[in-house]
C-alpha cells in the first residue's frame, strides 16, 4: 500500500472511533430518558437527590465503560485493518 492509502485507512479508523463514542453517548442519553433502571437513570436520580457520592460513582463507572468499549472497538478495527494489508 502507498503511504497515502495507509493515511486514508488511519483517518477512517479514527473517524469511526469518534462515531462510536458519540453513539455510546446517545445510547446513555436515550437510556436516561426512557428506562427505570440503568446507569443513566441512576445518574439522574443521584443528581436530583443531591447524592454526590453516588453521582460520582455512577459517572466514573460510565466513563470506564466508555473507555473499555472504545478500546475494544479500536482493537477490533486495528485487527481488521491489518488483515486487509
Amino acid at each position: 500500500m502507498t503511504s497515502e492509502a495507509n493515511e486514508t485507512c488511519h483517518l477512517l479508523a479514527v473517524a469511526g472511533t469518534a462515531g462510536n463514542e458519540i453513539a455510546i453517548i446517545l445510547l446513555v442519553t436515550a437510556e436516561m430518558l426512557s428506562t427505570e433502571h440503568g446507569i443513566g437513570t441512576y445518574i439522574l436520580q443521584a443528581g436530583s437527590l443531591y447524592d454526590h457520592e453516588w453521582l460520582f460513582v455512577w459517572v466514573v463507572i460510565l466513563s470506564l465503560l466508555g473507555v473499555l468499549v472504545s478500546a475494544a472497538i479500536g482493537l477490533i478495527k486495528n485487527r481488521l485493518l491489518s488483515l486487509r494489508v
